[in-house]
């Protein structure tokens, strides 16, 4: 399992049993929600500080895909082969994976806790 620590600009990973596996700095990057694709393994976070996605892959945690999405973002998921996305400025957002084009679903001003 993996946990964003955004105090902390990183984030951790558990083993199932529980135990720390390990954490990974962001820093600067403040990492604030985090959704699984498994159709690639790959883990998609989001920051409330940056206008861009990452994409990390799940075996090695590395960046291996950054998406652009035009401002700062909160909540994110994975449906259907798209990254639902709560865009600071813009609302709530689809991105397209892993291509990246960005479309609004609806537009409104949402807050960090969204």
């Amino acid at each position: 399992m993996v946990f964003v620590n955004e105090e902390q600009r990183s984030i951790t990973v558990v083993n199932s049993n529980g135990s720390l596996d390990r954490k990974i700095d962001f820093k600067p990057y403040v990492p604030h929600d985090i959704t699984y694709i498994p159709k690639d393994n790959t883990i998609a976070i989001t920051s409330s500080s940056s206008h861009y996605v990452k994409i990390i892959d799940g075996d090695t945690l590395r960046v291996i895909k950054i998406l652009c999405v035009g401002s700062n973002c909160a909540g994110i998921a994975f449906t259907n082969g798209k990254l639902i996305v709560c865009n600071l400025e813009k609302g709530l957002i689809e991105v397209t994976y892993p291509g990246g084009s960005v479309k609004t679903i609806l537009s409104c001003t949402m807050s960090t806790n969204s």
